[in-house]
């Protein structure tokens, strides 16, 4: 702990907490909602939330003193998101002004520069800051928006005519109401559109504006838009009739595939030397609900005792379990819920719509809730179609869920190089992000004792260079990248196909990435069981393990090609391969 005394002389900025009584339908008492300063020291530091490694402790070693100067209004107001220019939709003409919209007001954080520090701290063995996360209540009362700025928002949202609903981390406020209120307090121009193969939606044809009286303190806005956006990374695979191994449970499912037992064996989960996941969570976010009477006949089918428990989370209203759309959540709980047994999951379920709004609020619920270590993603759309407010919004809240200890991955698509990009260069969103662990997929060859034969990556798995991400500091000078200036996917690969797969009362077998990262997401939970503690921000781990110790953490995978070919040490093929399960958590 950092002495008192270290403390003293720091200023902290503090809002008067009755400012929350605007955020629930009133303006703010008489002389409230004010920001105010005071002197930090060691008596008022010693009953505060902020000990270190706290808040003010971690910023007091990021930085000998912290400057927080106004932001001034500006002169015009800020642009906020361009018009629907895509050649997937055709436009239908303008909109009823009567008709409903939503949207996601994102919020800029107060001491960002000091927050990337302290996230790159978390990861760093050296600092006193190491894996030294923060609580809801740390990171809202130093780094999260002041909450008479957040109500600030909230009432100009309400007096323009919006229904809101805020969250408890005061990063977003997502807001309901007419076309015409929108345009209006937007300056948008918003027309119903046809988009190939989704129908009828609705999208802002032209720029868009944050208004001044809160662009001083909003800087991304997402919505104006119901188009869909992403879709899931997983495919069929034809059943092959295989009967089961027997060896502490089958290796196969009825109809063939790989079962949790074969991985866990195969990659050496810390499962099999008795982490199952126990005291730690999972969150899975797609756009349907999982059933939990699915998840019961898979495992015990698998002879897998389940002691963790299952928590369904509706955002934006949610999509409840549908056979015929359910196949992604159902593929990502039966692999986390098998190879976690003792590990609680939360299935971030919102609308079958797959929007932008709907994808980014799912994420700051998971974020906001902080009940997870980590948050899986199985779905892409190429980052060339992804807007920027989309990126902005999202690096946000995961940057918000690293300082957390959260960790984030996303499968890298099932088409190759080039992912779901049409032109064939570019990368998936959201595996090509900052924060997120991108996970391609290797086929595995498993014998029946549960050994791995071989591997070699599958054709279908993304990768490559980023059209638009620079590369991150992990990746430079790693001899095998691709790009020496942009970001470079998968980071490692998981199983890809087949995998054992029940739904609805029928078995068969399915693949994809989207098994990948399900499956990569089940070994972070385990690994932080054996650690003790949450791993947060993944990648600076990853790589320092494989510069330190090679391939004793994980299997080179040297056979296959995406588009690139898999070769060996890191590729842009495979990354720098698949996991080792037991010895790399060991290594983080």
């Amino acid at each position: 702990m950092v002495p008192h005394r270290r403390v003293a002389g720091l200023w902290h900025r503090v809002l008067n907490r009755d400012g929350l009584h605007a955020l629930r339908g009133g303006g703010f008492p008489r002389g409230t909602g004010k920001a105010r300063t005071y002197r930090a020291n060691p008596e008022r530091m010693e009953n505060s939330p902020l000990k270190v490694h706290s808040l003010l402790g971690a910023m007091l070693l990021l930085s000998a003193v912290i400057v927080v100067p106004p932001l001034a209004a500006p002169a015009r107001a800020a642009t906020l998101v361009d018009g629907v220019v895509r050649a997937d939709v055709r436009d239908l003409g303008r909109a009823d002004a009567r008709m409903p919209v939503s949207f996601t007001v994102g919020l800029r954080y107060r001491h960002e520069a000091e927050l990337e520090r302290l996230v790159e701290a978390q990861t760093n063995r050296n600092s006193p800051l190491y894996r030294q996360f923060l609580s809801n209540a740390q990171f809202n009362d130093y780094f999260a928006p002041a909450t008479g700025d957040y109500a600030r928002v909230v009432l100009s949202l309400r007096r323009a005519g919006f229904a809101v609903a805020i969250s408890d981390n005061r990063t977003t406020v997502r807001a309901t109401g007419t076309t015409g209120a929108a345009e209006r307090y937007f300056t948008a121009e918003i027309h119903r559109v046809v988009q190939a193969g989704y129908g009828i939606r609705y999208g802002n044809v032209r720029t868009a504006l944050i208004p001044r009286q809160i662009a001083d303190v909003a800087d991304v806005v997402i919505g104006l838009n119901n188009l869909h956006a992403a879709t899931p990374d997983h495919f069929f695979v034809p059943a092959s009739r295989v009967r089961p191994d027997k060896l502490h449970g089958p290796l196969l499912g009825p109809n063939g595939g790989y079962g949790p037992f074969a991985i866990a064996q195969a990659y050496d989960y810390p499962v099999q030397h008795g982490f199952d996941g126990k005291g730690h969570a999972v969150a899975i976010a797609i756009d349907y609900d999982s059933s939990d009477s699915d998840l019961a006949a898979f495992t015990k089918f698998f002879n897998v005792k389940r002691t963790g428990k299952t928590f369904h989370v509706p955002v934006d209203g949610g999509q409840p379990y549908d056979p015929n759309g359910s196949v992604e959540s159902t593929l990502d709980t039966e692999t986390v819920g098998s190879l976690d047994p003792g590990a609680d999951m939360y299935v971030y379920n919102f609308g079958a719509a797959f929007t932008f709004q709907e994808i980014s609020d799912a994420y700051n619920k998971a974020v906001s809730d902080n009940k997870v270590d980590d948050v899986s993603s199985s779905f892409g759309l190429c980052e060339d179609d992804s807007p920027r407010s989309f990126n902005t919004l999202v690096n946000k809240i995961t940057k918000q869920g690293a300082a957390k200890g959260i960790t984030f991955n996303a499968s890298t698509g099932d088409f190759g190089r080039g992912g779901k990009c049409s032109d064939g260069t570019g990368q998936d969103v959201p595996a090509v992000l900052t924060y997120f662990i991108s996970v391609g997929g290797a086929d595995p060859n498993i014998d029946s004792h549960g050994k791995l034969v071989s591997e070699n990556e599958d054709s279908g798995s993304g990768g490559g260079p980023s059209d638009i991400f620079k590369i991150p500091s992990y990746q430079k000078g790693l001899p095998g990248i691709f790009s020496t200036t942009k970001r470079n996917i998968p980071d490692v690969s998981g199983p890809y196909l087949p995998d054992a797969f029940y739904i609805n009362g029928q078995w068969g077998q399915i693949g994809g990435t989207s098994w990948a990262s399900p499956a990569t997401a089940a070994f972070i939970a385990q690994a932080n069981q054996v650690d003790g503690k949450r791993l947060g921000f993944a990648n600076p781990h990853i790589y320092a393990a494989f510069k330190a110790n090679g391939y004793k953490d994980f299997n080179d995978v040297t056979v296959g090609n995406n588009g690139i070919a898999c070769t060996t040490g890191y590729d842009d093929c495979s990354g720098i391969g698949t996991l080792k399960g037991f010895p790399l958590a060991g290594a983080l």
